[in-house]
């Protein structure tokens, strides 16, 4: 197994490692700058804000790429959903042909075994009923 199939199937699992690596450190970093993050909060704000803006932006960005991706995957089915709605319209309209053919020749058939009985007599030549 290759190292790009191993983080494309265990993609939740990195991605989960890295979040807990970035947090452990950060708690490490704030253990041992405790006395300056408690004089300069302010700053501490403004690192706590870039922190989640820096991980928060490429979770926002794979996000939107898989909405995008299935988006287009929906965008597809819909297509082939709609060939097949076309295909069954041409389906039923051939039916439909076939049964308006299929009783035009029962009719026919009717017909002609009738025009053939209006002659027809038996071997004493009488009428045949």
């Amino acid at each position: 197994m290759s190292i790009t199939s191993f983080f494309k199937s265990h993609m939740g699992i990195v991605i989960a490692l890295s979040l807990a690596f970035v947090f452990l450190i950060i708690v490490c970093l704030a253990l041992f700058f405790w006395s300056w993050f408690s004089t300069n909060s302010e700053a501490v704000r403004n690192i706590a804000l870039l922190i989640f803006a820096l991980v928060g932006t490429p979770l926002a960005v794979w996000r939107t790429n898989i909405a995008n991706k299935n988006t287009e995957i929906a965008n597809k089915s819909t297509e082939i959903a709609n060939q097949n709605t076309e295909i069954a319209n041409q389906n039923s309209k051939i039916a439909n042909k076939n049964t308006e053919i299929t009783d035009r020749n029962s009719f026919t058939d009717i017909f002609t075994k009738a025009i053939e009985q209006l002659g027809a007599t038996t071997a004493e030549n009488k009428p045949k009923i």
